[in-house]
């Protein structure tokens, strides 16, 4: 489930609605819709997981794997491709990357090995337990939120009869299309991470 990049109540205060009611619903349903359009138009989430989640990637690289944003790593263990895994120890069989994200506010995108190698063989697995996404949202992302979920409630209160869906699908046409929502969101896409390793 996506996280909610925007507290409802103080989107409510940035339209002047504080202490009112009629439009709790509308609110609520913009927001959420406005950060899965978001999570859908950048290519990652920005909330975190609540709970440890297990997620497995095949090395194809003997040094370096790209993962899912990580924001806490709870276990790394590998298999070879026999179906027993080895846990590696942090720091000394391994060091997540970019070094510092974790005081950039931000997740860890890959793994490189340092005493050992990863395995590259066709049945090869790295199997991850953490929390997935970003520490937190970024004060752009927050921002961007409340400004597709404004446009939103308006599309929909300016409709003949109210007849618009506050989707996703709207608010990620909306992340791709505003200028000031582009310019809030420039360089935090998972596409602008992966370009920006390569072109390293």
């Amino acid at each position: 489930m996506t996280a909610i990049y925007v507290d409802v109540d103080d989107f409510k205060n940035s339209l002047s609605l504080a202490g009112t009611t009629f439009m709790d619903s509308d609110a609520e349903a913009a927001c959420i819709a406005a950060s899965a359009g978001i999570d859908e138009a950048q290519g990652r989430t920005y909330g975190k997981s609540e709970v440890d989640e297990i997620r497995f990637f095949v090395p194809d690289d003997p040094e370096l794997i790209w993962i899912d944003d990580l924001a806490e790593l709870t276990t790394l263990r590998v298999d070879s491709g026999d179906g027993t895994y080895d846990t590696w120890t942090l720091g000394t069989d391994f060091r997540l990357e970019p070094l510092n994200a974790e005081v950039n506010g931000r997740p860890f995108t890959s793994v490189r090995a340092k005493s050992n190698r990863f395995p590259t063989g066709r049945l090869a697995v790295v199997e991850i337990t953490g929390k997935f996404g970003w520490p937190a949202p970024p004060q752009q992302i927050v921002e961007a939120t409340s400004i597709i979920a404004g446009q939103l409630v308006k599309r929909k209160r300016d409709a003949p009869f109210g007849f618009v869906a506050i989707s996703p699908d709207a608010a990620a046409y909306i992340a791709r299309s505003d200028p000031q929502v582009t310019f809030l969101l420039q360089g935090l896409s998972r596409r602008a991470l992966l370009s920006s390793a390569r072109l390293g």
